[in-house]
This record gives structure tokens, C-alpha cells and sequence, in this order.
């Protein structure tokens, strides 16, 4: 490997993008010890290479899963806290305009009545006259059929 490789490799490995094949290939040039010494310093860096504890990778995949586990529980909370407020706001909304419609009606109802005792007795007085008229109108049809009603009853 000439001396140009060895230090392009060099610099792969302090950016971290080697591969272990590559990292192999520069762990047994450091055991050759056949370098110039300006390159001692990186392979004593390989040399104290710390080997990964067993079971680590499982812990660290157990450890990612809680934290998305948990991530995935906030952001439903989110949403919870977030219904919760749309519905309370929908609820205060329809009791203030239930409230502001009932005070509405009232205002109507209110401005339907007479405050000189006189008016209101010509009004009801109207009112009841023109009743009278229509019952009266209807009375007349009711005559008639009871005329004919008779006629019917004494042929027979």
C-alpha cells in the first residue's frame, strides 16, 4: 500500500466514514510497525480501539424503541389536550348563544305587551270579535246540514 492509500485512509478514518474492512486493513499495518513515526499517533488511536460490551447494541435498540414508545405517547397527548380544549370552547359557544337567544326571546316577549290597560282591552276586544265572526261562518254550514239532515229524517 503505498504511503499516498495510507494517508487518504488516514483521513477517512478521522472523518468516520471507513468501513471495518478498512479499519482492519489499518489496525494490521499499525501491528507491522513499519510507518514512518508521524503516524504513530493515529495508530495508537486503532490500537486503543474499545471493543463494544456485549449486549450493548440490544440495550441502545431497547432504549431507541422506549424513546419513540414515549414520543408517540406525548404527541397523543397533544392531541388529547387539544380536543379537550376545541370541546370546551364548542360547549362555552353553545351556552353563551343558547343564553344570548333566550335573552332575545325574552326582549320579544316583553315588547308584545301593553302598558296602557285600555289598548290591550280595544285589542282583545278585536281580536275576540273577529273570532266570533268566524265561528259564526262555520255556524251557518252546520245549519244548513242540520236542515238537510231533518229533510233526510222525516222521507224516511
Amino acid at each position: 500500500m503505498t504511503t499516498q492509500e495510507i494517508s487518504t485512509l488516514l483521513k477517512h478514518y478521522e472523518e468516520g466514514i471507513t468501513t471495518e474492512a478498512q479499519e482492519h486493513e489499518l489496525r494490521q499495518l499499525a501491528a507491522a510497525r513499519s510507518l514512518p513515526d508521524e503516524w504513530n499517533e493515529y495508530f495508537a488511536a486503532l490500537d486503543a480501539a474499545v471493543e463494544v460490551p456485549d449486549g450493548l447494541q440490544q440495550r441502545l435498540e431497547a432504549r431507541i424503541d422506549t424513546l419513540d414508545a414515549t414520543r408517540q405517547m406525548r404527541h397523543r397527548h397533544w392531541w388529547r389536550r387539544v380536543a379537550g380544549i376545541a370541546a370546551t370552547v364548542a360547549i362555552l359557544l353553545s351556552v353563551g348563544l343558547y343564553v344570548h337567544n333566550q335573552r332575545q326571546t325574552q326582549t320579544l316577549l316583553n315588547q308584545d305587551t301593553y302598558t296602557d290597560p285600555q289598548a290591550a282591552y280595544n285589542e282583545t276586544e278585536q281580536v275576540l270579535t273577529q273570532l266570533a265572526n268566524q265561528l259564526n261562518k262555520g255556524g251557518e254550514g252546520v245549519d244548513a246540514l242540520k236542515q238537510m239532515s231533518d229533510i233526510l229524517n222525516s222521507k224516511s
